[in-house]
């Protein structure tokens, strides 16, 4: 049996949340976004979640967003975000 933690689509396919996003900790490509540990306090930093997913055949795969936010006022709770907006899917 699947936990339902939501269903997204994206590009065209629907996925079932397994999981709840959680962030990664990855450092992310400099070059195109701001990390945590570049950005000054009160400056914008961009930040990586995932969660696992399963697709309509069975297949399961992680699902990743990225996220911006301000240094030293984080939102007290990632519900605040909007997950339909899919980085990318990958197994």
């Amino acid at each position: 049996m699947t936990i339902n933690y939501g269903i997204i689509k994206f590009e065209g396919d629907t996925y079932i949340l397994k999981g709840k996003p959680q962030p990664t900790g990855a450092t992310l490509n400099r070059n195109v976004y701001t990390n945590y540990n570049d950005a000054e306090e009160g400056e914008k930093y961009d930040f990586e979640m995932s969660a696992p997913v399963i697709d309509n055949e069975g297949v399961e795969w992680t699902m990743f967003w990225v996220f911006q936010d301000i240094k030293g006022k984080e939102n007290s709770s990632y519900d605040s975000f909007d997950y339909n907006k899919v980085f990318c899917v990958m197994n």
